[in-house]
């Protein structure tokens, strides 16, 4: 947990939700996400799979971390793990839209935004 924390502090505290259960929502919709990115790149045996699947256990340490606050605050214990597959299903719709879309411009934007929205989960932790 200590590399954990250590990657954590360059956050400022302003740009983290200030609610535990928004922490543990963005910590598990996060962790998703990046773990849909390492499947499709372990797929595709590319290096970077290695590193965003670090990032995925990480957020996964974030949210066990402040998921007992979130309880604490009403959230139903199986709404993490629904939070955490909807971040995963997310990118990997995009993905597919990136990979199988008849429209270049559709695949393009798909593309953007699962790029931002990678960005976006990586930008809380480093």
């Amino acid at each position: 947990m200590g590399a954990v924390a250590m990657l954590f502090l360059p956050v400022s505290a302003s740009s983290l939700p200030v609610r535990a259960y928004e922490r543990a929502e963005l910590f598990a919709t996060c962790s998703g996400r990046l773990d849909a990115l390492a499947t499709r790149q372990r797929a595709l045996s590319e290096a970077e799979a290695h590193d965003n699947a670090r990032l995925s256990d990480e957020f996964q340490v974030l949210l066990d971390t402040v998921l007992p606050k979130a309880l604490s605050e009403g959230v139903p214990e199986t709404l993490p793990r629904r939070w955490r597959s909807q971040g995963w299903v997310e990118i990997a719709a995009l993905l597919a839209d990136v990979d199988h879309s008849f429209d270049p411009r559709r695949a393009e934007l798909a593309r953007e935004a699962m790029l931002q929205r990678i960005s976006s989960c990586r930008a809380v932790l480093l």
